[in-house]
This record gives C-alpha cells, sequence and structure tokens, in this order.
C-alpha cells in the first residue's frame, strides 16, 4: 500500500500535461445500424423463405405482392419471410413488424446458399434449417405450400391438429 501512495505521490509531480487521446481509441459511438442476425435462431420454431433481390427489382415487388395476397396461409405453416438485400435485409413474420439486419449477415446468407449478390431467388428453409426448394423467378405460393405440406413434419403437424 505504501509503495502505490509513494507511486501515486510522484505520478502527480509529473508537469507533462496528458497527451490527447487519438480519435481512433476513442470509444465508439453508438449507431443505428442493424444489428446481425443468425439463421439458426429459427431452427425448429420456423420455416424460411428467404427472397435474395435488389430493393428495386420488380420480381420483389411482384414477390411481396403475393406474400401479402397470403397471410394466413403463412401464418399457418409457421413460414417467415426473409429479404436479403446486398446491404442487408429484413425478417418479417406475416403480418407483423419488420426487423432489420446488418450488410454482415446478408453476406454470411448468401453464402451459405450459394446466392449471388445480383441474383434473384427465393429459396424455401424446412424446419431443420436445410433448402428444400430454389425458385428463380417469384414462386407462386401454392407451389411453395404444397412442397410444405408435403414434408414429414408438416404431416405429424396436420395429424396432430386434426386429433
Amino acid at each position: 500500500m505504501r509503495c502505490a501512495l509513494l507511486l501515486s505521490v510522484a505520478l502527480l509531480g509529473c508537469s507533462e500535461p496528458a497527451a490527447p487521446v487519438p480519435e481512433s481509441a476513442a470509444l465508439p459511438m453508438e449507431t443505428n445500424a442493424p444489428p446481425p442476425i443468425d439463421l439458426a435462431e429459427f431452427r425448429w420454431d420456423s420455416r424460411l423463405l428467404l427472397v435474395f433481390a435488389d430493393r428495386d427489382d420488380s420480381r420483389l415487388a411482384e414477390q411481396n405482392r403475393r406474400f401479402a395476397e397470403c397471410v394466413p396461409d403463412l401464418l399457418e405453416r409457421d413460414l417467415q419471410v426473409i429479404r436479403v438485400f446486398p446491404d442487408g435485409g429484413a425478417v418479417q413474420m406475416p403480418g407483423a413488424n419488420v426487423s432489420a439486419f446488418d450488410g454482415a449477415s446478408a453476406e454470411v446468407i448468401r453464402q451459405r446458399f450459394d446466392v449471388a449478390a445480383d441474383d434473384f431467388l427465393v429459396v424455401l428453409v424446412g424446419l431443420d434449417g436445410g433448402a428444400k426448394d430454389r425458385y428463380a423467378e417469384p414462386v407462386e405460393l401454392d407451389d411453395v405450400f404444397a412442397a410444405i405440406d408435403a414434408m414429414p413434419m408438416r404431416q405429424q403437424e396436420l395429424r396432430r391438429r386434426d386429433r
């Protein structure tokens, strides 16, 4: 304790002013950047429809129109829509608020599903997290629903519901 006190007194005697903190060492400012996302969060809880597109792609607008027409069917099948853009993306449970995510997460998702930044693609992801189907154009949701309804886990869900 006495050594620490002597060291403190000795340091107080220094007459040089403290050097300014360089900007690179300053604490980061809070930003409004969207948070990252991990698709593993959805495993065993939700099926996913990943829509890879540019924000201004007319095919995205068409796909969004189709989603809006089928909200009850999307909910019935526990489907969440995830739009993946070159600079980020958004998650939306049909009929619910949209939650944005960052560009780094979008890139990870693109790599995982082998989708180029300028591609339009819709990927159906099952409850197990695996890709079940891929569509290069806006997909008719009846086709997606038929694919889901044929899956063994969906068949189990329907049997439990009908009891």
